[in-house]
């Protein structure tokens, strides 16, 4: 077996963090934070990579293309499959445009948060907001197989974002909904 060699360190991170420059996401709407983990075990390195980045949004329909486009280069600064692109934004345009158009009686201005967290592959995006409670998990599945006439209108939405995430959860906490979404981007 081989032995820890710690050496390694100040090599990675002079010489292999460096290569991308993570200041430009700084902006003032936006928070971002990186955090790399290294663990040395054996000669082989393992390198755990988590990104943290936050943008907030107003409640209006304008701030759509806003959210679009800090998703695109979230996706391509990361370098994260375009597959994924089309299911993630779809998405968010959903949830965003559910939140506009439901959770919020008041017609008040508003701040919408959305938090993507990029763990080794794994992109998990938490929406925040102050409206009324709502719980998508509680919706039941629409039915497909009835004529669309005969539908009810709503929850094929709901259903979109169901079959195109990977895993979604949803709390309510100090007021605000708090829904995660997670799509594995390999």
């Amino acid at each position: 077996m081989g032995e820890r060699n710690p050496c390694f360190l100040p090599f990675i991170l002079s010489n292999i963090l460096p290569v991308r420059n993570y200041n430009h996401w700084q902006k003032k709407s936006q928070v971002f934070h990186i955090n790399y983990l290294f663990d040395f075990c054996y000669n082989d390195i393992v390198i755990y990579m988590s990104v943290k980045k936050t943008i907030k949004l107003k409640n209006s329909f304008s701030e759509i293309k806003k959210l679009n486009d800090f998703l695109g280069e979230f996706l391509q600064h990361h370098s994260l499959n375009i597959l994924n692109h089309q299911d993630i934004q779809l998405s968010l345009e959903e949830i965003f445009n559910n939140i506009l158009l439901y959770a919020y009686p008041d017609r008040q201005a508003h701040e919408i948060s959305f938090q993507f967290n990029l763990e080794n592959k794994v992109l998990w995006i938490c929406i925040e907001d102050d409206g009324i409670p709502f719980n998508l998990l509680e919706v039941k599945e629409p039915e497909l197989t009835t004529p669309l006439q005969e539908r009810q209108v709503g929850g094929l939405g709901i259903h979109l974002i169901r079959s195109l995430m990977d895993e979604i959860s949803y709390q309510r906490k100090n007021n605000k909904n708090i829904l995660t979404i997670k799509k594995n981007t390999n």
